[in-house]
């Protein structure tokens, strides 16, 4: 049997060089994500698309995590979106200065209160 989906037989060039910046991004997350790490580190990996579509990965990637059981680490671009993971870490100056949930963080720490607002 021969499947053909439109586009992959698209050149897209050495290292996705004639993709957009949004489409590696996405790509580079969908191959993480197929190897089905323990662990996923995302480090602002989503920075290029507009808040929504930010948003929405992030649940989308969550749901992923907690059918396969796999850990999340994610440094959103966005400190709001802080709301939808179980832990948060706050840091001002490289020092640590608030680890709880979100919930719990936004009324005992002003830094965190003032990165959501």
């Amino acid at each position: 049997m021969i499947f053909s989906i439109l586009g992959l037989n698209f050149n897209i060039g050495s290292g996705g060089k004639r993709l957009t910046e949004i489409q590696r991004q996405k790509l580079h997350l969908a191959r993480s994500l197929l190897k089905k790490p323990d662990i996923l580190i995302a480090n602002q990996g989503m920075n290029t698309l507009g808040s929504r579509q930010q948003e929405d990965i992030i649940q989308t990637v969550l749901k992923w995590s907690n059918e396969n059981g796999s850990g999340i680490i994610w440094v959103p671009m966005d400190p709001s979106f802080a709301q939808y993971f179980d832990r948060v870490l706050v840091f001002d100056s490289g020092v640590l200065v608030a680890d709880g949930k979100p919930k719990d963080i936004v009324q005992t720490n002003d830094i965190y209160k003032t990165l959501i607002s």
